[in-house]
């Protein structure tokens, strides 16, 4: 059974997943329970560094909480070079999360709760009476996203248009080049090449007209040819964002994972 901590810290993974930040954020796996540096923690703070084990680049989990996490490794690290300069945080200290700056949020392991070290001041003070109160901040500051099937259904049209466009650095080659032709039932690899680069410059890539039943009805007449052509793009490693646009209401988009996950709803196949 889950903890209290482990469904924030889902939350918190789900609801970053589809936020803007998504592609910016860059967690690291987490600790595999086997690691042996995981003994010497409690379940809690196993807990935190299974879930990932620091980050990397300098974009927070949320824009307004401008703290990055800090892996195992690090955390001990920097804790051994305080001890050194002769800064004891706390009688038990693990460091969770830092600013990039030398200012820390760290766990008291003694109180379990969580307290912020200013290294300018050299200030300590209280941050959270706990792990779950920091996780509960966490996914206070990362704004949950309107379910994408959800603001479709709202959608009071019968027309649209379905795209599929590059929303990242796409993989180049001849494999996916092939791939591309095959599933848009084009027989010019060449063709295919051609516009996979002009996908690079920002155009659009694939696209669909589609027709669709009704409100509350997902059956629509999308070809297979655009789920192929996402899922090759997905596959090699592209990030792709594919936006449904009505003749009349607003676009929705999902990514490759959102198009992937709500595609048996949305189009009544598999």
């Amino acid at each position: 059974m889950s903890t209290v901590l482990e469904e924030l810290l889902a939350t918190i993974d789900v609801r970053l997943r589809s936020s803007e930040r998504s592609g910016l954020v860059r967690a690291r796996p987490g600790l595999v329970a086997e690691d042996a540096r995981l003994a010497s923690l409690g379940r809690e703070e196993r807990v935190w560094f299974q879930w990932h084990d620091g980050q990397d680049g300098t974009h927070s989990l949320a824009p307004d909480f401008n703290w990055l996490l800090v892996s195992l490794g690090d955390a001990r690290d920097v804790v051994a070079v305080l001890d050194a300069e002769g800064i004891q945080l706390c009688g038990s200290p693990l460091l969770l999360m830092g600013n990039g700056g030398g200012d820390y949020l760290f766990l008291d392991r003694e109180t379990s709760e969580v307290r912020s070290y200013w290294h300018e001041v050299g200030e300590i003070e209280d941050a959270f009476p706990s792990l779950v109160a920091l996780a509960e901040r966490l996914v206070h500051e990362i704004p949950e996203q309107p379910d994408p099937v959800a603001a479709l259904d709202k959608l009071a049209w019968t027309r649209g248009r379905v795209e599929v466009r590059v929303a990242g650095p796409l993989p180049s080659g001849l494999d996916l080049a092939k791939r591309i032709a095959a599933c848009m039932g084009v027989s010019s690899v060449a063709h295919a090449h051609k516009r996979l680069q002009e996908a690079k410059q920002g155009k659009t890539l694939h696209a669909v007209d589609l027709h669709r039943p009704g409100p509350g009805k997902f059956a629509f007449e999308l070809p297979r040819e655009l789920h192929d052509v996402v899922l090759a793009l997905d596959e090699a490693g592209g990030r792709v964002d594919v936006t449904w646009t009505p003749f009349e209401g607003s676009a929705v988009t999902l990514d490759a994972e959102g198009f992937r996950r709500h595609y048996r709803i949305l189009f009544g196949t598999a």
